[in-house]
């Protein structure tokens, strides 16, 4: 009898526990796959800037989430390994723009990460803005046949990133007239009188290079970290057409993800896109902190940018912006109106 009540006490068991199960009582909490007990990432090939850079950001990370994140620095090999073995959930590749327009060709599947994982965050020296003008990021696919620019920089990397963004752009090289590297305000110089389609600009983008970009009737710019375009909208004041694509906005955008970082992300398909997002966002909220002061070469950019002025008929723009400043001379106007007349 005893037994016969055993046997009936188990199968009334397993018959509440399949209950439980099928009406959903014994399902995990909801947001349970956003859990992450520990956030491994890679750094592959980094200076010393970009361990320190990395190692503020997940203490960030880490207060904000509760989190712990432990950081291995790799070489490419090795990340795309740890990427397979999954030994790493994300990892932050040093690679240039032409790198990523390689893996951008269907390579993900040796990193073991999905394309729609190939997200950025900027470095210690931040960012390429891509200023175009008259055109937003749909207007990449009319610049063949046009002219491009990338800004000189001390990254010895900016030239094969120029190649790397002219591939990502859709095009070849062929399509390019001139592409060519000069310090930030030629290029600004080049633009504004149309020597130039499209500019590539390394920068921390400080109001010191946004009050340099005036002197353009229009300009987009595309970049903006959160936080910062009232700033550069009071800046540039009224009349001004101007793109800003902030954090908020990052997820809506796979053409900016993909063209502008000289850093990429690869991250475990496991590994919640939220958790990615919110590690880019602690750089962001926090930039005061990591990046360092840019100290004030204003007058220094006012010459290299008189430099090439010289050198093309002024707008009307940079006649006021020049003006302003009072660096407007008779000399600079007869030059002007010998320019004038030759063109």
């Amino acid at each position: 009898m005893t037994r016969k009540y055993k046997s009936l006490f188990v199968l009334l068991t397993l018959f509440i526990a399949n209950i439980i199960l099928f009406t959903g009582c014994g399902r995990k909490p909801e947001g349970h796959k956003d859990r992450v007990k520990q956030l491994n990432l890679a750094i592959t090939a980094p200076g010393e800037e970009a361990v320190l850079f990395m190692q503020k950001l997940s203490e960030i990370y880490h207060e904000r989430t509760h989190i712990p994140v432990s950081i291995e620095t790799l070489l490419l090999e090795q990340t795309i390994s740890s990427m397979r073995e999954k030994n790493s959930d994300i990892c932050f590749t040093s690679v240039n723009a032409a790198t990523l327009a390689y893996w951008g060709r269907g390579r993900y599947e040796e990193t073991g990460a999905s394309p729609l994982r190939l997200v950025f965050y900027t470095s210690y020296k931040p960012i390429y803005i891509i200023v175009l003008r008259d055109s937003g990021i749909e207007g990449l696919a009319d610049l063949k046949g046009k002219r491009i620019m990338g800004l000189k920089h001390t990254d010895v990397g900016v030239e094969q990133a120029t190649r790397g963004f002219i591939e990502l752009a859709g095009l070849n090289q062929d399509d390019i007239v001139m592409h060519f590297l000069v310090p930030e305000p030629h290029a600004l110089a080049c633009l504004e009188f149309k020597t130039a389609d499209a500019v590539l600009i390394q920068t921390p983008l400080t109001s010191m290079t946004i009050r340099n970009a005036t002197v353009l009737e229009k300009i987009k710019v595309i970049g903006v970290p959160a936080g910062k375009e009232e700033e550069i909208k009071s800046i540039l004041g009224p009349g001004y057409d101007t793109l800003i694509l902030n954090l908020d906005r990052l997820k809506e955008s796979e053409a900016f993800t993909a063209l502008i970082r000289r850093y990429a992300i690869y991250a475990r398909e496991e590994v919640p896109e939220e958790i990615i997002y919110n590690f880019i966002k602690a750089y962001y909220e926090n930039e005061r902190v990591i990046l360092e002061p840019v100290s004030d070469q204003r007058t220094w950019d006012i010459k290299e940018y008189l430099t090439v002025l010289q050198t093309v008929p002024f707008h009307d723009g940079a006649v006021r912006f020049l003006k302003e400043q009072g660096l407007w001379t008779e000399e600079l106007a007869r030059q002007q109106e010998a320019l004038l007349k030759e063109s």
